[in-house]
């Protein structure tokens, strides 16, 4: 885009320092020359807006030989002082390589400042970027805001790129894109999460305040084990103003989060919240998740007699089989905490069942550890090493940090408990890499000496006196 603007039309100035004044005058008859001089002068008197102006000779070769260079050195002092036109003029230089190299990266940072006080030719100009996707993402949606702000702010060359690059029809294409992106997105997010946060992202991308693909997006993240990315977006909804049942999605799933990184105080809290509006608004559609992440802090308490009975209450209230899936795990894991490893078996073979029937392969892995784990508590090594092998093969496919953890320790306990000592050593260092990260230490707490992963195992799962 060239750019030809008239200096009085770009200049405003509330400078009366009479050196300026003139220098005005003078390049309004076209003494460019004596106008530059004066210029000079100004600047040296400390006046702000003769800065962005030699920038501007310097830029076209007014009263001076045209130098970029100069030009730059003047527009980044006056924008530094708060010049709009300035801010404009260094987007530009910028991103067209004009007295330094390209940086498309800092053309977008000039160009911003200016859109953030009202900068119409930045505006018009940053929406290009949006359009061609220099150093951004292809955003129409955005670039269509930048231009129709900057027309209402009386800057022609707005239109210009309106009708240029014809972004009536580019607005219903995006548009199209937007709404099978959203859609791809709620779709997703429990078969593929790796592929709903794919489409999630763009879809917010396209449209800023999605808060739908946001809470679907923040899901899929959950899913995969990504708990700071899932409370990030969480805790974005929570100051939202959204409507009571999204609010009661938003307080029970910010309620697995916290659950997930052992602030059961807090998750506790999320769920009460949830279940509170839910009885206040007679929704008792939601009743059997929240009573499922209640259950499952009180798991994590080690309070187990309320746990199974907040899960058996989940259990019977919802008829979905996704849900059913995750309470039946639940079921499972609270019995194999007791040491009941007939019953954690057929409540964690009944989950399982219930994810083959959802094609949900993402809890398949963990799911399947776990009951590796009740099966190798109950003298079954044969079958723990098939399943936790079979989890091992599934969690580093979709990358899930639980899974991989929970699927490395098991495997890793069966081959001790069978005397490959170099095989179980070598999956033991896995599960503790991922332990480090996620925050579990292999180590005795009162010795100080690492653990064998037999031993963590039964140390996470011995029968608990409450």
């Amino acid at each position: 885009m060239k750019k030809i603007v008239s200096l009085l039309i770009l200049l405003v100035t509330l400078s009366f320092a009479n050196s300026y004044d003139k220098a005005l005058e003078l390049f309004d008859k076209k003494e460019y020359n004596e106008s530059f001089k004066l210029l000079i002068q100004a600047k040296d008197e400390g006046n702000i807006d003769s800065l962005y102006t030699l920038g501007y000779m310097y830029y076209y070769g007014y009263g001076t030989k045209k130098d970029y260079s100069e030009a730059l050195k003047y527009f980044l002092k006056a924008s530094k002082k708060g010049s709009i036109k300035s801010f404009e003029y260094l987007g530009y230089m910028y991103g067209n390589g004009q007295g330094t190299n390209v940086s498309n990266k800092k053309a977008i940072y000039y160009y911003e400042l200016g859109v953030q006080n009202n900068g119409s030719g930045s505006m018009c100009d940053l929406s290009e970027y949006y359009i061609k996707g220099w150093g951004v993402e292809k955003n129409y949606f955005k670039a269509i805001e930048l231009v129709k702000k900057g027309h209402e702010l009386g800057n022609s060359n707005c239109k210009k790129i309106w009708e240029k690059y014809n972004l009536s029809s580019k607005k219903e294409k995006n548009q199209l894109n937007y709404n099978n992106e959203k859609k791809q997105c709620k779709k997703s997010f429990n078969i593929n999460p790796n592929k709903a946060i794919e489409h999630c992202e763009y879809s917010i991308q396209l449209e800023p305040n999605d808060n739908n693909s946001r809470f679907f997006l923040a899901i899929a993240y959950f899913r995969l084990g990504l708990l700071e990315d899932a409370l990030k977006e969480y805790n974005y909804l929570e100051k939202q103003l959204l409507n009571d049942i999204t609010m009661i999605g938003v307080y029970t799933q910010k309620g697995n989060v916290l659950m997930q990184q052992q602030q059961n105080h807090e998750a506790f809290n999320y769920f009460n919240k949830a279940l509170q509006l839910s009885n206040k608004k007679s929704i008792t559609i939601f009743e059997a998740t929240i009573y499922n992440g209640m259950g499952s802090v009180e798991l994590q308490r080690e309070n187990y007699k309320k746990a199974l009975k907040y899960l058996n209450k989940a259990l019977l209230l919802t008829s979905n089989k996704q849900l059913k899936m995750n309470i039946a795990s639940n079921i499972g894991v609270t019995y194999l905490k007791q040491e009941q490893y007939k019953d954690s078996i057929d409540s964690l073979k009944l989950s399982l069942k219930l994810c083959a029937e959802v094609n949900d392969y993402i809890q398949k892995d963990l799911i399947s550890s776990n009951l590796a784990m009740a099966y190798l508590f109950d003298n079954n090594q044969e079958k723990a090493k098939q399943l936790s092998k079979e989890s091992i093969t599934g969690a580093e496919k979709t990358n899930n940090q639980m899974a991989l953890f929970n699927s490395y320790l098991v495997y890793s306990a069966v081959l001790e408990e069978i005397g490959q000592k170099k095989e179980s050593d070598k999956y033991f260092d896995k599960a503790n890499a991922i332990g480090n990260l996620i925050g579990i230490s292999f180590e005795d707490e009162e010795t100080k000496t690492s653990l064998s992963p037999l031993t963590i195992l039964k140390n996470m799962f011995k029968k608990s006196k409450k």
